[in-house]
């Protein structure tokens, strides 16, 4: 009887309308389907990439080396300080240690993780149009490989923990001397 109630009654607690205190499941995007056309999307721009890096390498191949790489580099890195795009891909971009062959003007590097690998695909095709703008060199290409830690190492103490976050950043230990810290 009660259900029969419910189902007679306006209120629809599943409701795609926007009511207060009512859960929209329009918005929801938990689900195997989303998680399959999040993949596909992916797919689609990586080919997307690969396809515009084939089409766009004809062009003058002017020689540069890594200092001006670097150079270009810093320029697209304040490009985007202005923009005021100072984020996850800014601070990835400026601390990448960047490697050229100058016989197939590849510009290749190693990321830190997947996440990193994600951001990087996106914004690829303004990147490498903007160097190769820069340095008139449109042969160049850019790659990267995801650095994959398979080493898991347990830290248990709090001693541990900042040795380990020392050692991927030395300057923990000049602010621990400064502050005049003690780990315990």
């Amino acid at each position: 009887m009660k259900i029969e109630k419910l189902a007679a009654s306006k209120t629809n607690i599943f409701s795609t309308e926007s009511k207060k205190g009512i859960f929209d499941v329009s918005d929801a995007s938990l689900g195997l389907g989303n998680l399959l056309d999040t993949q596909k999307k992916e797919e689609e721009v990586k080919k997307t990439v690969e396809e515009s890096d084939a089409e766009s390498t004809k062009g003058p191949a002017t020689p540069f080396d890594l200092d001006g790489l670097k150079f270009v580099w810093s320029l697209y890195l304040d490009e985007l300080k202005a923009n005021n795009d100072i984020g996850f891909f800014y601070s990835a971009m400026s601390v990448v240690e960047l490697n050229l062959d100058e016989t197939t003007w590849e510009i290749n590097f190693v990321l830190k993780n997947a996440t990193e690998e994600k951001e990087w695909l996106n914004r690829k095709p303004d990147l490498i149009g903007f160097v190769r703008n820069k340095l008139n060199n449109f042969k160049l290409t850019l790659s990267w490989m995801v650095d994959v830690n398979t080493d898991k190492i347990q830290l248990y103490t709090n001693r541990d923990r900042f040795a380990r976050l020392a050692e991927k950043n030395p300057k923990l230990l000049d602010l621990k001397s400064k502050l005049d810290l003690e780990i315990e």
